[in-house]
């Protein structure tokens, strides 16, 4: 089948680069030439586990091919549009890039004497109740012939992206028409089935069978996608809130969260206490639902509260440095980790930023060491005056406090010893909960947890 995604970003090279390996010609467009021109070199402009590999030999076997071109995907039979909907100042979910790419799909569809396309499916998070929005661009602008339009949510992890694709929980489809939903299907059989040959570098789940293929509405599928996002942010929040009184009583929140944990109806997962979530996703979702519900005169108390919480929290290593070094003005703050999160070079939302924002405007003088995300950092913070380093020794050197911010797995195995002897004052700001204290305090360092 040919298939086309418009937006290249996590969530669109992802979908193409997996649909491709499946053996669909793929055509991705996006407005931004530089990225265009990199991905047809076989360079990812993001950094995500094994999408380099699926480009490269996609892009050899020509089952893949990138354009600022909309009239490459006339002869198309289902596009995806994945264009960011980022949050505006009040919260609510920007729609303009959506707006936009259904405008210029609409112009060629309108041009082309002949159009393929038989289905447009909108994989960008929209604000609730919005799924009929590019179906009525189409049809205000002329399209004249007939075009199903499906909501096809994404729940994909950055850094764990192409895993998801392969592999994912679920598959929900919001669509009111068979025909839309028989080509989704088609499209992701081998997923649902599971029968494909994984690749070596990432082989499947043991266990790993069929793959449920959920049909709802169009509105329920935008709800599940914000719901489940918000479920997964309240969860941190609350192991968050569980971990400030576990410091307050003397418990350990590690401990709490292995004991409610193993309760099946509670699950392990995303019960880590730390400083808190960011990325592109948590906070942009919670917020839209929020605002959403609002326009209903309803107040989402524990949405609101969750976000509270979680601001609260990405400052909570500055109470613990002022707690530890009395004055921050003047002393030196190591930070390992820039990136919101492991695996990806993703600053969006970063609680690192906050941090350095925060020390600098206490005085503070800031270094930094991030195995992946220092390039993208100079390129889209250059204004912020941060040391960066090549590695975690340089970052120890001359410090009076270290902070883990980013759970990296380098930063799990630091070499103690070595950093002790650089650093002014043996101070470490565990923010991610991933070393041990006896360990630490082995070596002679002031260790200080979340919630321990």
């Amino acid at each position: 089948m040919k298939i086309g995604v418009i937006g290249l970003g996590y969530v669109g090279l992802s979908t193409a680069c997996v649909l491709a390996e499946f053996g669909n010609n793929l055509v991705g467009v996006d407005i931004d030439q530089r990225k265009v021109d990199l991905l047809n070199s076989g360079k990812s402009p993001i950094f995500e586990y094994g999408i380099e590999h699926l480009l490269l030999s996609n892009l050899e076997l020509e089952r893949i091919v990138f354009s600022t071109n909309y009239r490459e995907l006339t002869d198309c039979q289902v596009i995806f549009i994945a264009v960011p909907t980022p949050a505006k100042p009040s919260g609510e979910a920007d729609v303009s890039y959506l707006e936009e790419a259904a405008r210029s799909l609409a112009k060629v569809l309108t041009a082309c004497a002949d159009p393929r396309t038989e289905l447009v499916v909108n994989k960008s998070t929209v604000p609730i109740g919005s799924w009929n929005l590019v179906g009525s661009i189409l049809q205000r602008m002329g399209v004249n012939h007939n075009i199903y339009v499906a909501s096809n949510p994404e729940f994909l992890r950055e850094g764990s992206a192409i895993f998801d694709t392969f592999y994912p929980d679920r598959i929900v489809v919001g669509s009111d028409n068979e025909k839309a939903t028989a080509l989704l299907r088609t499209i992701y059989r081998p997923v649902i089935e599971q029968d494909f040959v994984p690749p070596s570098w990432l082989p499947r789940p043991e266990g790993k069978t069929k793959v449920p293929f959920v049909v709802v509405n169009p509105v329920s599928a935008e709800v599940i996608k914000y719901a489940a996002n918000a479920f997964l942010a309240t969860k941190i929040s609350f192991i968050n809130e569980i971990g400030n009184i576990c410091e307050l009583v003397g418990a350990d929140v590690s401990s709490v969260a292995l004991g409610i944990g193993l309760d099946h109806r509670i699950g392990t997962e995303f019960l880590n206490a730390g400083i808190g979530y960011g990325g592109s996703c948590f906070s942009k979702d919670i917020s839209a639902l929020i605002s959403t519900a609002q326009e209903y005169n309803y107040v989402p108390e524990l949405l609101i509260a969750t976000e509270a919480v979680n601001k609260k929290q990405h400052l909570v290593v500055i109470r613990k440095l002022q707690e530890t070094l009395k004055v921050i003005r003047g002393r030196t703050i190591g930070l390992l980790g820039l990136s919101f999160k492991a695996g990806t070079d993703d600053l969006r939302d970063a609680p690192s930023l906050k941090l350095i924002r925060e020390l600098k405007r206490l005085g503070g003088i800031v270094k930094a060491y991030d195995p992946i995300a220092e390039e993208n950092f100079k390129t889209s913070y250059p204004e912020m005056e941060v040391e960066l380093c090549d590695n975690a020794l340089d970052c120890a050197a001359g410090a009076n406090a270290l902070v883990i911010v980013t759970d990296w797995p380098e930063f799990k195995t630091l070499p103690l010893k070595e950093i002790k002897n650089k650093m002014i004052s043996p101070v470490i700001i565990d923010g991610r909960n991933i070393l041990s204290r006896s360990f630490a305090e082995s070596y002679g360092f002031i260790y200080r947890g979340i919630g321990r």
